[in-house]
């Protein structure tokens, strides 16, 4: 295998063997939606494009990296846009390739995976998932708050741009954070251009609710597992990725509402294309954690 791919709805990343991630592009807007990918053309030509930039020679094999909760024909529709631009290509769920960044692929682990699309909500254990799923919660549904908040409290209209600079400059789950930032949009009785300050504390209330969703999961999902599983979570395997863990708070929030301690790390905003390219380097591995999923 020569490539790993991942498509979180935001851009696309493509990690090279032997060189580490050398592509990361904005997918256009309705590529991929909670997750799901519809075949057309038009995303076969940016896909196939997409790997004229880094690719030499032959068609090139590739690990896709795909939500956990794909249909089979949902997966059907991922496998036809792949195979336009690429030879063998093997679909691991996105989960799996987190706990390989990780380092713990063969341990009993809770992976949370909060990326553009939705958030992974996983218990790997041995390369495969034993339980858990794909919910909808996860950075797009976070941009479309803080512009629904901003609408509704502030009368103005902004861009997903803009809601995205406003969860990085002031988004936190503490309630204490004094920080703001101006947000700039069209003033939605006047039409004019208009500018608002925007709080930490107005971050809060918008996004809140969300990773309320989101340990609600976790919780069903821990619910539904053995004992002795939930035992080894609560030990420190519990680990928190993809761009939505970088929030401040995000440690003392689960503390507070599971009762565990989450490992994460500014770096985790990748782990789910750095472990799958990690998995580059051993088929037999790759060949393994299909079987399983």
């Amino acid at each position: 295998m020569n490539f790993a791919v991942s498509f979180d709805g935001e851009s696309a990343q493509i990690y090279r063997k032997g060189q580490g991630l050398v592509l990361r592009e904005p997918t256009p807007q309705g590529m991929i939606a909670f997750g799901r990918m519809i075949d057309t053309e038009a995303k076969r030509q940016f896909f196939r494009d997409l790997f004229k930039r880094v690719k030499e020679g032959t068609r090139q094999n590739c690990v896709f990296l795909i939500p956990c909760s794909l249909t089979t024909a949902e997966l059907g529709e991922y496998k036809k846009v792949a195979y336009s631009a690429l030879g063998e290509v093997e679909f691991i769920p996105r989960a799996v390739a987190a706990a390989n960044f990780w380092g713990v692929l063969n341990k009993v682990s809770l992976i949370v995976d909060i990326y553009e699309c939705g958030t992974e909500v996983c218990l790997v254990q041995d390369g495969s998932i034993i339980h858990g799923g794909t919910i909808d919660e996860g950075m797009g549904l976070m941009k479309e708050a803080i512009r629904g908040f901003v609408a509704q409290n502030h009368q103005l209209k902004i861009t997903d741009d803009v809601a995205k600079t406003a969860i990085e400059e002031v988004g936190s789950l503490f309630t204490n954070m004094k920080t703001q930032i101006t947000l700039r949009g069209v003033n939605l009785e006047t039409a004019q251009h208009d500018e608002i300050i925007f709080t930490a504390q107005d971050a809060y209330d918008a996004l809140s609710q969300i990773y309320n969703r989101i340990s609600k999961a976790i919780q069903k999902v821990l619910s539904h597992a053995h004992i002795d599983t939930v035992a080894q979570v609560k030990t420190g395997n519990f680990f928190v990725s993809g761009s939505g863990s970088q929030i401040l708070g995000l440690k003392e929030f689960f503390l507070e509402t599971l009762n565990l301690k989450i490992t994460t790390s500014e770096n985790a905003r990748n782990a789910a294309i750095l472990g799958g390219g990690a998995l580059l380097n051993d088929l037999s591995i790759i060949k393994s954690i299909v079987s399983k999923n």
